[in-house]
């Protein structure tokens, strides 16, 4: 009797700890990416909104997942935050703890220093007080630092940290990818395998709704900014945009668009450079998704 009584202890305490572990994580939404996502700086294969913005950061961006990747999108049609990213560089943490353990990053594009056909020259800007010029000198401005913007460098992920060339392979899977479109918008994607950061190569349904942590950063960008001649007497002449400034398509403006955002207000905007000399972290904590039937 008394070892029959100890058997079902023993049953009641191996669930119990069972029923524990199930539950050791509050389970977040996830998204699942039905089809595969080719990284090559198009949005064709995404879907046409975006699930979260940063208002602070003039950021949209996606967390998606199939089996085996993990999948990251970002955009911005803010002039201002495209010029920041190209000198200064973004850097996304993926953390599969979801609790702020900041070892793994894809750093890309790499900042100014570290890019391997730029050359090292300082960049000056002249405030223009057409804004309409003003944004066609910011745009290609953009367009001439695009164009160094071929390195990435990963750390923390399995075997495979370094920097590396967009056109080389690294032996963990990841890619990435950035283009700006033709409405004025900065877009960047990314594909990271499971198996470079997490202890198995793919995930099952148990692993629904377990959180993992995506914080984006991007850096201050300092240039030495020329500002017009004022008038005697007059206060500093302000640059005020109009609705196609900061972003072609309402992404870093205060007024609807395209991509989800109608109803999202954007910070007050004085200047195009606001935001250019400010450093940003956005934190997001995604679930895993899963579907059924595969």
């Amino acid at each position: 009797m008394r070892k029959l009584f100890f058997f079902f202890n023993c049953l009641f305490f191996l669930a119990s700890c069972s029923t524990s572990n199930q539950k050791k994580y509050k389970k977040y939404q996830g998204y699942w990416q039905v089809s595969p996502i080719t990284i090559d700086g198009k949005k064709d294969d995404w879907s046409a909104d975006y699930k979260d913005y940063d208002v602070k950061a003039r950021l949209g961006y996606s967390v998606t997942n199939d089996k085996n990747n993990l999948y990251l999108r970002i955009e911005t049609g803010d002039l201002a935050t495209q010029l920041k990213i190209m000198h200064r560089g973004l850097t996304v943490w993926i953390d599969k703890t979801a609790n702020h353990d900041e070892k793994t990053a894809i750093n890309f594009p790499v900042p100014d220093e570290y890019k391997s056909n730029r050359p090292q020259t300082s960049e000056s800007i002249k405030v223009i007080p057409n804004q309409e010029k003003m944004r066609w000198e910011l745009m290609e401005k953009v367009a001439d630092e695009y164009k160094y913007c071929n390195d990435y460098s990963l750390q923390g992920f399995k075997g495979c940290e370094g920097q590396f060339l967009l056109k080389e392979h690294d032996s963990c899977g990841i890619e990435v990818a950035m283009a700006l479109d033709g409405e004025g918008n900065l877009f960047w994607e990314a594909k990271v395998p499971f198996a470079s950061f997490m202890h198995k190569p793919e995930i099952s349904r148990v692993d629904k709704g377990k959180p993992i942590g995506i914080y984006i950063e991007t850096e201050a960008y300092k240039p030495n900014v020329q500002l017009p001649a004022q008038p005697k007497g007059n206060k500093r002449p302000m640059i005020r945009p109009s609705i196609s400034v900061g972003g072609f398509s309402g992404m870093g403006v205060g007024v609807g668009g395209r991509n989800g955002y109608d109803n999202t207000p954007a910070p007050p905007q004085t200047t195009m450079l606001d935001g250019l000399e400010v450093s940003t972290k956005t934190v997001k904590i995604a679930g895993l998704g899963w579907a059924e039937q595969q």
